[in-house]
């Protein structure tokens, strides 16, 4: 986040904060001294809630600093992001002053190093996902499709604000910044599987909410599914529910992707995590084979499986995150040559009513 540094708190160094009161009294981050990033905290635990952890980091250049600080303090702090962390929102204070069809120049240029940055961090066994300030979009249509810029499913763009974070932009004269921390606040509270805009889960907990100036109610359809078809993440309304929601979770990458959602991503890499902490034991183990034909024993085949599909049972299906997992090891594998077991895991995901289509209709129950 942009902002200025307090006595307690200097920029570009990481801090754990698990509650708006911590960030007052131990860090002394105020709404007067650094109202940007109080709105991303106080957005963050009203709906993730108190006892959450939320890691900090102020840039430098206060309230000039733009995405370029952004990535370069990412980039020279990214040794010392705790492991546990897997989700990454970047806000600095400027979107700076250009346009890419209607969306911030920087903002569209930052995507695929920021993209990499997680990938390189997953790639590591440290599965990490992007929340970029998308900050306000300009015009009424032909905005910059995020989902013909190649593969950056590692990342998401929001472009709403919230009370808060529109609060900083009228009172203090500071850019239009997005609502990251609301974001972030309700994907550090739901399960991997779930979409952030899952109507179940309750409103965002916001009186008003607004794209750049305006408030949400009054954004035209169009508007607003020109923006959700190409991708990005924003405040909205349902017809006859008080509140408002997040559209979708789409990310920067192809709508037929596997991995067009947040949601599929973080699935699929604590899949990942999963069956890594469950094989990690039998790394450099004496490997079992048959003694007939030198491939793997039926039986060392059939106990890695199981150790794999139960770990994802429990951990995953048994939670609701996943549908089934399923587990398979090659038997005719020359293990004796290679020194290499090659395992496949697939598992079976939920869908999502992103769309409800219902008829309804007359019937007249006389028979003739």
């Amino acid at each position: 986040m942009g902002g200025v540094t307090t006595p307690a708190w200097l920029v570009s160094q990481i801090d754990l904060i698990t509650s708006l009161k911590d960030a007052e009294l131990n860090h002394g981050i105020t709404e007067v001294n650094n109202p940007l990033a109080y709105a991303h905290i106080y957005d963050f635990f009203t709906v993730a809630g108190e006892g959450a952890k939320l890691y900090i980091t102020l840039l430098p250049d206060d309230w000039a600093s733009n995405y370029a600080d952004a990535i370069s303090t990412i980039n020279a702090l990214k040794n010392q992001i705790p492991e546990e962390i897997r989700l990454v929102g970047v806000s600095p204070a400027s979107g700076g002053t250009g346009y890419s069809a209607n969306i911030r120049t920087d903002v569209v240029t930052s995507i695929a190093t920021l993209n990499t940055i997680a990938k390189q961090r997953s790639l590591q066994y440290k599965p990490t996902f992007m929340v970029l300030d998308g900050f306000a979009p300009t015009g009424t249509s032909g905005f910059y499709n995020l989902k013909t810029m190649g593969e950056n499913q590692y990342t998401s763009v929001v472009l709403s604000q919230s009370q808060s974070t529109f609060a900083n932009y009228n009172e203090h004269g500071h850019d239009i910044n997005a609502c990251v921390g609301l974001l972030l606040g309700r994907l550090a509270k739901i399960p991997v599987q779930r979409n952030v805009g899952r109507v179940r889960d309750g409103d965002m907990l916001q009186a008003y909410a607004y794209l750049g100036e305006d408030l949400i109610e009054t954004i035209s359809d169009a508007v607003l599914e020109e923006l959700n078809d190409k991708g990005y993440i924003f405040l909205k309304k349902h017809v006859g529910l008080g509140g408002y929601y997040f559209s979708d979770d789409p990310t920067c990458t192809a709508a037929d992707s596997d991995f067009s959602s947040i949601a599929r991503v973080r699935t699929i890499q604590k899949a990942r995590r999963i069956v890594r902490q469950t094989l990690m034991p039998y790394l450099l183990d004496e490997v079992e084979v048959d003694p007939a034909t030198g491939r793997l024993s039926a039986a060392f085949v059939k106990s890695l499986q199981a150790a794999v599909e139960n770990a994802l049972y429990v951990q995953m299906t048994a939670n609701g995150e996943i549908i089934a997992p399923r587990c398979t090891i090659d038997p005719k594998q020359n293990v004796l040559a290679t020194n290499k077991i090659d395992v496949s895991v697939k598992i079976i995901p939920y869908g999502y009513a992103k769309q409800i289509e219902v008829t309804v209709s007359f019937e007249n129950p006389v028979v003739s």
